[in-house]
């Protein structure tokens, strides 16, 4: 994901463009990357582009970012999706990738918390790493 959010350093030879035109795609149309009301698509918006996020098979998920030049992937071990965003978020920020404004709208937009089937707050998920 470093490479493709990077392509034009990214040493895809004669696929470079092609590597491009990816890229943009999917940071200028997140939502054909992830549908709508998911972090994928919250992350570019909120970054304008600058992030990357792909969620993959089994709570695979990767990121990117163009100013740092640098990628990362996490798998949830189990394949639930439950964390995955609350982790997202916590490492977008870990690592420097989004800006303070950009963490808190992400966490407003996602609160990081547990509900029964009533809609009751019975608990929050926090990533630990």
């Amino acid at each position: 994901y470093a490479r493709l959010m990077n392509a034009e350093e990214g040493n895809w030879g004669e696929y470079t463009e092609a590597a491009i035109k990816i890229r943009d795609a999917m940071c200028a149309y997140p939502q054909m990357v992830s549908g709508t009301g998911r972090i994928d698509k919250a992350v570019a918006e909120v970054t304008n582009g600058r992030v990357l996020a792909k969620i993959g098979a089994d709570a695979v998920y990767c990121l990117a970012s163009r100013e740092l030049k640098s990628g990362l992937a996490f798998k949830i071990e189990d394949g639930s999706y439950a964390a995955v965003t609350p982790m997202v978020i916590v490492m977008l920020k870990h690592f420097n990738y989004i800006n303070e404004e950009e963490y808190n709208k992400l966490l407003s937009m996602y609160p990081p918390v547990l509900k029964n089937h009533r809609g009751d707050i019975i608990g929050e998920i926090k990533a630990v790493f």
